[in-house]
């Protein structure tokens, strides 16, 4: 489904900035205040899918209330970054960013 819709937004002429909104890289200054500090961390473009709660249950879950994702634990070892690396790569609309800063 993704596929299909991906190549005929691609091939018809848009306006680049619907373009750029929907390639957008995750941004940290519109990140949820919910997230744990740290590198990874979860913006308002969320569509709730689900997708990063399922790959990384430990460090993704869902707000109820406003129902989107959030980080909830940051990585510890290789072996949980792996997996909070691949919902990032995962995430459908980029809402998920990493900013290499563990402290922040």
């Amino acid at each position: 489904m993704i596929q299909i819709f991906l190549s005929y937004f691609l091939q018809k002429p848009h306006d680049y900035k619907v373009k750029e909104r929907f390639f957008k890289m995750a941004s940290k200054d519109y990140k949820y205040i919910e997230n744990t500090n740290g590198s990874y961390y979860v913006d308002d473009s969320c569509i709730a899918c689900m997708a990063c709660t399922q790959i990384a249950p430990k460090h993704f879950i869902m707000n109820e209330d406003n129902y989107y994702a959030y980080v909830h634990c940051q990585p510890q070892n290789s072996a949980e970054t792996i997996s909070t690396q691949e919902a990032l790569d995962t995430c459908p609309v980029n809402a998920i960013g990493d900013d290499g800063n563990s402290s922040k």
